[in-house]
């Protein structure tokens, strides 16, 4: 993982001549036990695993804001998360608080870590405590797959420094701010081991006369992709299981493959998270499919090519209209190449094998 990440920022900032190429992990070891992390953080790391992480906050002049609307999961596989706990400075390190679960509190802010066998987990509540822990098991992991994904939106203006918020050395924390300053959204997904053609071609491209400061990989859908429906990030009071459970009657209308489907009788009253949500929509929309990722619903078409597409949800003439509750998103992506200027689609369509 630090290889790949560390072929990525020499492929952004390219070291000077002469100078060696950016060892990741020794810049990590060293800018750690300068901020009082002690050696056994790193050690008790399984830096070759799966980590996830998510990250939500407001922007500055967004309103009132507190620090209850920051959301925060992490998940990092572990050799020992006990000992990874048990090596943080000494300002920072939490409380255990029983079953395995850690407290940090700090100007009314806290922090939470729980120890798994294989994980160690960090989040800002319990609910999202429990997400952090499904979070490794939605990153694809196969050999075709890339080792460094991130996706971000509605970055906040103006200028970011990464070392305000992460305790990293000025080599590593320059170039990632260079990288947020420079971009408004991040869809980014790449394997850079020194055999891949992206990383050859990297090479050839920056040693450009003049050099270029940008590289962008794009996906391309080599086979057949199906429609999918992004919703909005669910804010923390939408998240509350009680607006949910009220609802008994929900029904909504979306169009799947060019057909309205009207779905009613929707009854959360059972419910006990939002992945059961998920389901029971899913089960009966039954023409496409219904998951919650941890902070948005996704609705994917049971079908694939170029005839699979979603539509907006709508009220469906009686019943609760659950799109008002953000569980049927009402914001759609386009999971296939788009130019940049080609203004988003009001369907969704997907990508047929070309």
């Amino acid at each position: 993982m630090l290889d790949a990440a560390g072929k990525l920022l020499t492929m952004w900032s390219p070291p000077e001549p002469g100078a060696p190429p950016i060892n990741l992990k020794s810049l990590l070891e060293v800018g750690l036990v300068q901020e009082g992390f002690g050696p056994g953080f790193l050690e008790s790391i399984d830096l070759d695993a799966v980590h996830a992480g998510e990250l939500a906050f407001p922007h500055d002049g967004q309103g009132p804001t507190s620090d209850a609307d920051i959301e925060l999961r992490v998940a990092l596989s572990a050799t020992q998360p006990v000992r990874a706990i048990e090596s943080l400075p000494t300002e920072m390190r939490p409380q255990p608080i029983g079953q395995n679960v850690w407290q940090l509190v700090e100007d009314d802010v806290q922090l939470l870590f729980r120890a798994q066998t294989d994980a160690l987990e960090i989040a800002m509540s319990m609910p999202d405590l429990d997400v952090a822990n499904g979070l490794r098991q939605k990153v694809p992991a196969g050999p075709n797959d890339p080792r460094i994904r991130m996706a971000a939106s509605n970055l906040p203006p103006g200028e970011i420094d990464v070392s305000e918020m992460i305790p990293l050395p000025p080599e590593l924390a320059r170039p990632l701010s260079s990288i947020l300053n420079e971009t408004t959204a991040i869809d980014f997904a790449a394997d850079f081991g020194t055999a891949a053609p992206e990383y050859r071609a990297a090479l050839l491209y920056f040693q450009q006369t003049p050099q270029p400061s940008q590289l962008y990989i794009g996906r391309w859908a080599k086979g057949a992709t199906s429609a999918t429906l992004r919703g909005a990030v669910l804010s923390a009071a939408e998240k509350q299981m009680s607006a949910w459970t009220a609802v008994t009657a929900g029904a909504f209308t979306l169009t799947v493959d060019g057909t309205a489907k009207t779905v009613n009788g929707l009854d959360f009253s059972g419910a006990t998270n939002l992945n059961g949500v998920a389901t029971i929509i899913s089960t009966a929309l039954a023409s496409a499919s219904v998951l919650w990722n941890g902070s948005q619903f996704v609705v994917t078409s049971n079908t694939s090519g170029a005839t699979s597409t979603l539509g907006y949800a709508s009220a469906a003439g009686a019943g609760t209209v659950i799109r008002s509750h953000s569980s049927v998103p009402s914001a759609v992506g386009v999971d296939c190449p788009q130019p940049a200027s080609r203004p988003m689609a009001a369907s969704m369509v997907g990508c047929s094998a070309r």
